[in-house]
């Protein structure tokens, strides 16, 4: 199995909507199932959302569940804003996946 990078810089260096967040999923998507790792690296990005951190990595977060997620996702050249709008995600998303709440 392959390692892949998707490079976040090639869709903004703002990743600001809901809309895009659903790009960033779908191409994730599209190389789950042949990669070992997937590396989403934020070189060139100065900023995120909540609604595309939410849209891009927490919807498949629940989807895939958390131990798969991990094991798989990896997250390189993040800003702290980013790494924490990130971090902050996932959290929230777990926290509901084990308090039985939230569901996609």
């Amino acid at each position: 199995m392959a390692i892949e990078t998707l490079y976040f810089s090639n869709f903004s260096d703002y990743l600001g909507s809901k809309e895009l967040g659903a790009q960033a999923r779908e191409e994730i998507a599209l190389l789950w199932n042949d990669s070992q790792h997937i590396i989403c690296n934020f070189n060139d990005v100065h900023g995120i959302t909540g609604a595309f951190a939410d849209e891009a990595f927490g919807k498949m977060f629940t989807e895939k569940g958390s131990q798969e997620y991990v094991d798989k996702v990896r997250f390189h050249d993040q800003n702290p804003l980013v790494k924490t709008i990130i971090k902050c995600t996932l959290y929230q998303r777990y926290e509901r996946m084990q308090s039985g709440g939230w569901r996609l």
